[in-house]
């Protein structure tokens, strides 16, 4: 069994252990999350405009919460004028 789910296809849930409900996403949830592509993703990351991951030995690491605030930031309406 791997580590990225369990047997009935659902993700494992990681919590952040010092932030009672914060959840740490990995890349492929972060993707899911947000409906971009890999490529995209890392363009965002490099020019600052996407939360960088935590690192955690090998693996990347997003807490969830930031995510979804990028994703309310993205949807919000432009205010012209």
């Amino acid at each position: 069994m791997s580590d990225d789910g369990d047997s009935d296809g659902e993700p494992e849930r990681r919590w952040h252990p010092h932030i009672p409900g914060e959840r740490l996403l990995r890349l492929p949830q972060v993707l899911e999350t947000i409906g971009l592509g890999k490529t995209l993703l890392y363009e965002l990351m490099k020019t600052g405009e996407f939360p960088q991951p935590r690192k955690v030995r090998h693996l990347s690491l997003w807490p969830e919460s930031e995510i979804q605030q990028w994703v309310r930031t993205v949807a919000e309406p432009k205010k012209v004028g």
